[in-house]
């Protein structure tokens, strides 16, 4: 079953899971659905658990949907802001391709 993390701390908090990756919650952040397993049996989660610093909770369907939604809303600003970025009639294609123009005789 999903979980979630909340820091409930004044600082940043940098958690290492049991699958050896790493998230980092700022204060009142709260983290991207983890599976249990990489939560349960974590000394570092139940101490900070204990002492109300981070609080963990279930994933509901609610929450699931509120997440893929901000997830694809922060795709979708980002593809906006590269695409704004982009001057005019600036070509798309990679640089490995404009290489191989130039190498190509005419």
């Amino acid at each position: 079953m999903p979980v979630t993390m909340t820091n409930r701390g004044k600082q940043l908090l940098i958690l290492q899971l049991n699958d050896g990756q790493a998230v980092y919650l700022a204060p009142g952040e709260t983290s991207r659905p983890l599976q249990d397993m990489q939560v349960s049996g974590n000394d570092k989660v139940a101490k900070l658990t204990r002492e109300s610093l981070v609080s963990v909770a279930p994933v509901t369907p609610a929450r699931k949907r509120a997440s893929a939604a901000a997830a694809t809303e922060e795709a979708t600003e980002a593809a906006a802001e590269a695409e704004e970025a982009e001057p005019e009639g600036a070509s798309r294609r990679g640089s490995r391709d404009r290489a191989k123009d130039r190498s190509r005789p005419s």
